[in-house]
């Protein structure tokens, strides 16, 4: 069992329906990291002190009108051109307009820096007649010290998108991440674009962390401010604490942080912009926090190292955490986790805006295997996200209700 992130890539449906057609919407997914944020945790570039084993998983959704059997997915993984990994899913049979979740036969751990091409794609008896929905090319890339959500799809420069909801004069972005193994932070990079409005203004930024038993954000370490002079537009801006020492700031692993950096004025611009996945990137307006969707933020760089030795780690209470299956499910569904300590065990269910729906604690546990099965009860079709709470830890997922 893996505790696992989601990435979901929406594939284009056919115009018409042909009689074969199997779609694809993949799970490219992290082990060690939670699925509250959609898309959310997971990175184009992996510091190498934070490479996990990672998954894939996929819903394979019959569009045609023709029912098909042994369907498969199949995944390939490429880096310097050369083939490292190749597995395949359990197979299905769909009937047509079903769908089911299928999961790869075996993870893979990168072990070099570099960049990675994967390839996902699906199989049946049957030769689909709508090739252009059935696979899906994912990029990421691991680095020595490098740690940042940017999945190399820059889109230019972005700023404040309306003055007039600044009114204090305090905006900022956080990138969020989170730790898989313990780190130390070393500094940040941001990156500006070459414009003279930029000369002369005020950066500020913080780090904060989630408290995932109350889900909010704390303000953990402030960063010191930078004044932007000539000689750094057009390039990247170095920020962090000299308060940190050369040890850099110590994060544990298992921790949900957020880098915060912003300006004074509404008339700052940044670069290396790209559309965000819900619930990535925070929104900071006038000292209120708030997640973004559907909009562009720019994104920052971490350089980071492993903090061998100097962090004061403890085992986890939750060792690793199945999503819940099936997914999505129309009556019941099941989360399968393991404990490597006793621990008291409590699961929250929540609506897309936060709002809790259901609270049950299940007392103190002991280490090993368990289940716990959500009925569907009174839910309406939709997505929803789950907390399963042992001690101080939380590792959140997402189902959908169909």
């Amino acid at each position: 069992m893996k505790k696992l992130l989601y990435i979901f890539l929406m594939t284009p449906f056919a115009a018409l329906t042909q009689s074969v057609d199997l779609s694809l919407d993949s799970v490219f997914q992290r082990s060690d990291v939670g699925t509250y944020f959609d898309r959310g945790l997971d990175y184009y570039t992996i510091a190498l002190s934070q490479v996990r084993p990672i998954s894939f998983s996929g819903i394979l959704s019959n569009m045609g009108s023709s029912d098909l059997t042994n369907c498969f997915l199949s995944v390939k993984i490429m880096h310097g051109g050369v083939d490292v990994f190749d597995t395949n899913s359990d197979t299905t049979d769909l009937i047509a307009s079903a769908s089911d979740s299928l999961y790869a036969a075996e993870t893979f751990t990168p072990s070099e820096v570099g960049d990675y091409q994967v390839i996902i794609w699906t199989n049946s008896d049957s030769l689909d007649e709508n090739p252009v929905n059935d696979t899906l090319y994912i990029n990421f890339s691991v680095d020595a010290n490098q740690f940042s959500r940017s999945d190399g799809n820059i889109t230019g420069n972005c700023k404040l998108p309306d003055d007039s909801l600044l009114t204090v004069g305090v905006f900022a972005v956080g990138n969020v991440y989170k730790t898989t193994n313990d780190l130390c932070l070393e500094y940040f990079e941001v990156f500006i674009p070459d414009t003279s409005i930029n000369e002369g203004q005020i950066l500020y930024g913080n780090v904060l962390k989630l408290d995932t038993v109350s889900m909010t954000w704390v303000y953990a370490e402030p960063l010191d401010e930078h004044t932007v002079t000539a000689s750094e537009l057009n390039s990247e801006i170095m920020m962090g604490s000299s308060s940190w020492g050369e040890g850099g700031y110590p994060i544990i692993h298992g921790t949900i942080f957020a880098i915060m950096i912003g300006s004074y004025t509404s008339s700052m611009q940044f670069a290396h912009c790209q559309k965000v996945e819900n619930y990535s990137v925070l929104w900071e307006l006038d000292g209120v926090l708030t997640t973004m969707d559907s909009a562009r933020a720019f994104q920052i760089r971490m350089v980071v190292d492993g903090c061998t030795g100097s962090v004061q780690s403890t085992e986890p209470i939750i060792s690793e955490v199945n999503p819940n299956f099936p997914n999505p499910f129309s009556t019941t569904t099941q989360i399968a986790y393991t404990l490597s300590k006793s621990g008291s065990v409590e699961l929250r269910v929540m609506d897309v805006s936060g709002k809790e729906l259901f609270n049950e604690k299940y007392g103190q546990q002991a280490p090993g295997e368990h289940s716990i099965e959500i009925d569907r009860g009174h839910l309406p079709a939709g997505i929803y996200f789950y907390s399963l709470i042992a001690g101080n830890e939380a590792y959140t997922g997402k189902m959908v209700v169909r």
